[in-house]
């Protein structure tokens, strides 16, 4: 089953569900998550984490934003619209941004270093 490998749309689908999985697993190991429904700095990072991992269009990246934060909370009409105002504030303002070739480099050069001799 390993030896073949997902293509094309069922690969895309399939990388995105893993990251929803991730982004998820990692903001609920937070203690006492729930309390960051709507917080600001909660939609900063996984707008970050989006922007980094996806070549999407911006509609496609907010989408996706949302549907992220609605797995961890269950928001209502009126709270989706307060987080899309939020993601399109962050947005207007350049605070969602890519890292930098050199950063994301540095990050996974010390991060294997730290495996191969921590």
């Amino acid at each position: 089953m390993d030896r073949v490998e997902f293509k094309n749309s069922l690969d895309v689908f399939v990388k995105e569900n893993e990251l929803i999985n991730k982004v998820v697993g990692k903001i609920r190991a937070l203690p006492e998550y729930a309390s960051l429904k709507l917080d600001v700095e909660l939609t900063l990072y996984i707008a970050k984490v989006v922007e980094n991992e996806f070549t999407k269009s911006p509609d496609e990246r907010k989408a996706f934003i949302i549907k992220i934060i609605n797995q961890i909370h269950q928001l209502t009409p009126a709270e989706n619209k307060i987080l899309e105002s939020q993601i399109n504030f962050l947005k207007d303002h350049k605070k969602i941004n890519k890292q930098s070739i050199l950063k994301t480099v540095a990050n996974a050069t010390g991060s294997w270093v730290l495996k191969k001799f921590g």
